[in-house]
């Protein structure tokens, strides 16, 4: 998409905030509460993304090696759990002794190669799929037999007493995966990163990229100032508030104070008569995580008629000063000014070479055969030809050469196109569940050209429009917030989650015909399990159907078609008609 063109190139010339901004406005960026969830959120969303989107390329990516570690372990297990990977001996898995220490391996697994191997003909950093185990009975290390991604397909023999620079590949060190391209990038981001390695990890993604942190290991740290201090800003956890006299003596003007406890377990007060109604506005409870921020001055008139500055004072919740923090962390300088595929290399790759003034023909070492590599004994060369601002990337031969070959599969060694038969791509499919019911196929082969942006429906709505959506969201939102606070709620099963979260992902599309489909078949499925939140859904379709009526007018005739999202369709028109009146009579 053009914004993440825009955003890349912000990236690349180190304008890390501006960048995280963005992804963060488009809701990109995921704060859990503690390590653990955050980990379990990116397991979640990278299983979701592999149950919806089957054929896609797809990577997590940390930078800490205890952190890949915990990853795939995370996933081998679940998959595992599922059905998905064999487990245990008599089912087929293997133990054996790598360089890294003690790993299973099983039929289906997802590995990477950690060392350059001319007789394997492998790289490091390059991964590949466990086609089968070979075992014999006189106690040598098992033989595994693995596809290498792209290179046509090819297999490699890999005996694991002579090579034992092996891992499991479902994720792996932001450092292993430059000078790679994925479909779709899952980043778990740690106090360790700087500016170099959030760009490296954010920018390894075709389509979309999401950024996960814990935020209590962020809203309690300060890049800058470790007391937690800094001009006009304080932060940690809420101590105490009120209204006393200045400084707590006697015989001093009233005036209101916040105590907080850092980090390192100083704790420090802060004064200010505006504190008072920034505290009230905010509502946190003690022990809450916040940051005080000044914000200026204002002019107050006293009663004695003197006019006298006051400070003006804001309250960040804990989730705000977390992100604040994560942004100032990852936008940090390290030690090293460059990366294995800077600016140019990842200029070319991604089409935006034009704007950068960059050369059309650049050197790529490294994975050939890595995350999205396509060909079959692919030179390190490779060719990039401009062509109105877009880039072709080939192997020698002619760009329409090439055009054809991509169009066909056969740059990937297929013989015949691949066929979508995920219901993610592209809507090709009638959606699963009860809303697939009414759906046309004239619809879905609009999808398309919709995407594209040739309708004139998807024209940029008017500030009114975006201030009604606005108005709908904050309602979800209040909703969301409401349920968090109640107790005995009905939750969706472990699958039903999952499905879940790949619907929320895909609301977020550009494509507003597909991201309200998914909107409703998220309704459904909350309405089946009766979880409450089925009116947060019908809050959320409102906020579209309010900005693109013509094309929520088209999905609403399909809705109110199905047994199962009748309802649905009429309570979002009725909400639309009554917003109108009203609009009317003003």
């Amino acid at each position: 998409m053009d914004w993440q063109r825009q955003v890349s190139v912000a990236f690349a010339t180190q304008k890390t905030g501006e960048a995280l901004a963005a992804y963060r406005d488009n809701g990109s960026v995921h704060l859990e509460q503690g390590g653990e969830a955050a980990r379990s959120a990116v397991v979640r969303d990278y299983l979701a993304d592999m149950d919806g989107n089957p054929q896609a390329s797809r990577v997590v990516l940390a930078h800490r090696r205890a952190d890949v570690k915990a990853l795939n372990e995370a996933i081998r297990s679940t998959l595992q759990e599922w059905g998905a990977l064999t487990k245990g001996a008599e089912a087929g898995e293997v133990v054996a002794e790598t360089n890294d220490g003690t790993r299973s391996f099983a039929s289906g697994d997802r590995i990477v190669f950690l060392e350059n191997n001319r007789e394997l003909g492998v790289k490091n950093g390059m991964l590949g799929t466990v086609e089968r185990i070979e075992t014999s009975g006189d106690n040598l290390a098992p033989r595994l037999v693995a596809r290498l991604d792209g290179e046509n397909g090819r297999s490699v023999q890999v005996d694991l007493d002579t090579y034992k620079a092996i891992d499991h590949g479902y994720a792996t060190t932001i450092h292993k995966s430059q000078g790679a391209t994925v479909d779709r990038a899952f980043v778990l981001a740690s106090s360790t990163m700087d500016r170099h390695l959030t760009y490296v990890a954010m920018t390894r993604h075709r389509k979309d990229v999401q950024l996960y942190a814990d935020a209590s290991a962020f809203a309690g740290r300060s890049a800058s100032h470790a007391s937690g201090q800094s001009s006009g800003h304080t932060s940690g956890r809420l101590v105490a508030h009120g209204a006393a006299p200045f400084e707590h003596k006697q015989g001093n003007a009233k005036s209101y104070f916040v105590t907080l406890e850092t980090a390192q377990g100083a704790q420090h007060t802060t004064w200010g008569v505006d504190l008072e109604r920034a505290l009230g506005e905010a509502r946190p409870k003690i022990g809450d995580m916040i940051g005080l921020r000044r914000e200026g001055s204002q002019s107050v008139r006293l009663p004695d008629g003197r006019t006298v500055e006051r400070n003006a004072w804001a309250v960040q919740s804990g989730e705000e000063l977390a992100y604040d923090k994560l942004a100032e962390q990852l936008s940090r300088s390290g030690a090293k000014e460059t990366t294995l595929d800077y600016t140019a290399a990842f200029a070319e790759r991604r089409g935006i070479a034009s704007t950068l003034g960059i050369n059309s023909e650049i050197e790529v070492k490294g994975l050939e055969g890595g995350l999205a590599a396509r060909h079959d004994n692919a030179p390190e060369k490779r060719v990039f030809s401009m062509d109105n601002g877009s880039i072709d990337e080939h192997w020698g031969g002619s760009v329409e050469e090439n055009d054809r070959k991509k169009e066909t599969g056969l740059d990937r060694g297929l013989e015949k196109p691949i066929e979508q038969t995920s219901p993610l791509v592209g809507r090709q499919q009638a959606p699963t569940g009860a809303v697939a019911g009414g759906r046309s196929q004239e619809t879905q082969g609009q999808d398309t050209a919709r995407a594209a942006g040739s309708d004139d429906q998807w024209a940029a709505p008017s500030d009114k429009w975006k201030a009604k959506a606005q108005e709908w969201r904050a309602k979800a939102q209040a909703l969301r917030d409401q349920r968090q606070h109640e107790d005995g709620e009905p939750q969706l099963s472990a699958r039903d989650s999952i499905r879940d979260r790949r619907l929320e992902i895909e609301s977020r599309s550009d494509n507003q015909e597909q991201a309200m489909w998914a909107i409703a078949e998220r309704a459904t499925l909350h309405k089946t399990a009766q979880t409450g939140r089925e009116k947060e859904m019908q809050y959320k379709l409102e906020a579209k159907a309010r900005i693109y009526p013509q094309v929520w007018q088209q999905v609403s005739s399909q809705l109110a078609a199905g047994e199962h999202t009748q309802h649905l369709a009429q309570a979002v028109d009725k909400s639309i008609a009554a917003a109108r009146d009203t609009d009317i009579e003003r």
